[in-house]
């Protein structure tokens, strides 16, 4: 097992159910679908949060309250209308908006955004996913929201 976001995950070898039955087994509630979901989308949705949200612990919480609020409209899932993960996106984007929004007032100040000259495009390709994260946390609040619309 290994430890996402301060949730303890079971190893793939738990892995049994393919997503359509993982889905319809967590519009029934069933507690151990609910895990295997949030074990396969942990990862990819704390990333999501973490382009919004600066700090690790409050990116964490908000990813808590993204699952909460996934296994709370679960059953409104509808398969045929979409893919799961875009729908699983969405919610981890608008979820990670709101938890922004409360925390800041949008600012924009044309003094703020600095563009490093010295730095060659180049070098971009070859940062690290954390490093890049780093990078857009430094920018100002109504630019890092405008930036992460658009990637």
């Amino acid at each position: 097992s290994k430890n996402i976001a301060g949730l303890i995950l079971l190893s793939p070898a738990n892995f049994n159910l393919n997503e359509k039955d993982i889905i319809q087994a967590c519009q029934k509630g069933d507690t151990n679908a609910q895990r295997k979901l949030v074990e396969k989308y942990a990862p990819m949705l704390l990333t999501i949060c973490r382009r919004y949200v600066n700090q690790s612990n409050d990116a964490k919480d908000v990813l808590q309250e993204t699952f909460i609020k996934i296994f709370k409209h679960i059953n409104t899932y509808d398969p045929e209308k979409g893919k799961l993960e875009p729908w699983l996106r969405k919610i981890a984007v608008n979820t990670s908006l709101k938890h922004y929004q409360k925390q800041k007032l949008f600012y924009y100040r044309n003094d703020e955004l600095k563009y490093d000259q010295g730095i060659e495009p180049e070098v971009y390709s070859k940062l690290s996913e954390d490093e890049l994260i780093k990078i857009i946390r430094t920018l100002p609040d109504g630019y890092r929201e405008v930036f992460n619309f658009f990637v």
